[in-house]
């Protein structure tokens, strides 16, 4: 049934929303579902959403009214998540307009900078640098607006080439979040601004592998985000994942797993938190957040943790993505790694089992490797356990039936592929099973470099 599903081009996993469609009759449940779908990234379903709801809220309050500007908002960035970047802009200058006729300078200033994210998005780069040079006359010297123009400047000039130019935007605009003296007043709301341009200046470092840029930029918003009230937590995800995103860059540094593992802890207590009140759209990076767990456990050698931490993100991802996305596809492979650390075996063979099963042919060529050469290191391992005991009463070395467990190891591997759920094509099987690679080769070495 499920294969019938997956060649008819279904996927079995995902929700019908259709019915929570029809029952739709006010502008806030318009606004609601819009974000729903947004932040499932289903733009083409959440669009009619909010466009349908901008036209009642205009209908009830009138053109130029505040009610109807964060409908437009979300329109606007719909608009662009589906590649409409011309309507995206047009739909931006009447939010501008409307902003203007109400007298509030600050939502100009903003949506003006998100004109600029729209240009870059559509690849019109010299356009975008030229209002952003605009912008910076418009801002205070000192403000969280003349920082995010800088790092707009910088992505404009990145893209362009002109690395060395980037970058010192990007010190311009830490500078100025660094010298930022919050106004009591506005605490929350600039606090926030300057928190979200620290991280985007975060992943944006992390985009040209700047890493420790990256972790210091990303810890400097969680800092902030660490004092805001937690009823923002619920409509901002960026906020609730950040303890989740810094633990993640830290795994990218050697020695650095322990730090980790406490900021993916972190993660994990806020965004069960956040679910808990409401927020059911953030269950992906829950399991997200279990599997980088589990990667940290992992690498500090804490098998039994990892794999109770893989589990869980195994059943979250399954449940949300399918068996055949590839971040399902990376629990199985290090679920069977931690069981196969704490000597559960048979359970390290069914998840390998899985793995295969929903793998590509051309990601088995890789991951196949790595398995027999794991299979051989287990088998190392028990035959060394045995055979040292044999050997202090004897004195005797097994060194030959080492080498001989260890082709069996190979051969054992071998078999899995062979007797893999049928699933898997012929051809595809065969592809695997004949490749150079499976020759026993106990030495250790790397991975031959996968080619299409």
């Amino acid at each position: 049934m499920l294969s019938t599903m997956r060649k008819a081009g279904c996927n079995p996993f995902a929700d019908s929303q259709s019915s929570l469609d029809t029952k739709v009759t006010s502008a806030l449940d318009h606004l609601r579902l819009s974000y729903k779908y947004y932040n499932e990234s289903n733009y083409e379903q959440a669009l009619p959403h909010s466009m349908k709801a901008f036209e009642l809220l205009k209908t009830q309050f009138g053109e130029n009214s505040i009610e109807i500007t964060q409908a437009l908002h979300e329109v606007i960035i719909q608009l662009t998540g589906l590649g409409r970047h011309r309507e995206a802009l047009e739909k931006n200058a009447l939010l501008q307009k409307i902003y203007n006729n109400l007298g509030m300078p600050l939502g100009v200033l903003t949506a003006r900078i998100h004109a600029v994210d729209f240009l870059i998005d559509w690849g019109k780069l010299d356009d975008a640098l030229e209002v952003s040079m605009k912008l910076v006359k418009d801002t205070c010297e000192v403000s969280a607006g003349r920082a995010n123009v800088h790092f707009q400047i910088a992505r404009v000039l990145y893209l362009q080439g002109k690395v060395l130019a980037a970058k010192g935007r990007l010190k311009m605009a830490s500078d100025i979040l660094g010298e930022l003296v919050l106004v009591e007043s506005d605490e929350e709301n600039d606090a926030m601004y300057a928190t979200r341009i620290y991280q985007l200046m975060g992943r944006f470092y992390e985009e040209i592998n700047e890493m420790k840029l990256a972790t210091k930029m990303c810890s400097a918003a969680l800092d902030i985000v660490e004092k805001l009230p937690r009823g923002l937590f619920k409509h901002n995800r960026w906020m609730v994942v950040l303890p989740t995103v810094v633990g993640q860059l830290l795994l990218k540094f050697k020695g650095n797993e322990e730090l980790a593992v406490t900021y993916l802890k972190r993660g994990v207590e806020v965004i069960k938190e956040v679910i808990d009140e409401g927020a059911k759209f953030l269950e992906n990076d829950l399991g997200a957040t279990y599997s980088s767990l589990g990667d940290a456990y992992l690498k500090t050698d804490k098998a039994k943790a990892a794999a109770v931490a893989l589990s869980k993100a195994r059943d979250i991802i399954v449940a949300k993505l399918g068996p055949m996305h590839k971040n399902t596809i990376h629990v199985y492979w290090n679920l069977a790694e931690a069981y196969s650390k704490t000597r559960r075996i048979f359970d390290s063979l069914v998840n390998t089992s899985l793995l295969l099963f929903w793998s590509t042919p051309s990601f088995l060529c890789g991951e196949q490797y790595r398995l027999r050469q794991s299979l051989i290191r287990i088998d190392r391992r028990s035959t060394i356990d045995t055979d040292s005991r044999r050997g202090a009463i004897s004195g005797e070395s097994n060194e030959h039936e080492h080498k001989g467990r260890s082709k069996d190891a190979s051969s054992y591997s071998t078999t899995i592929i062979v007797t893999a759920p049928k699933a898997l094509t012929k051809d595809a099987i065969h592809r695997v099973k004949d490749e150079a690679w499976l020759t026993p080769d106990p030495s250790g070495e790397e991975a031959p470099a996968q080619t299409d």
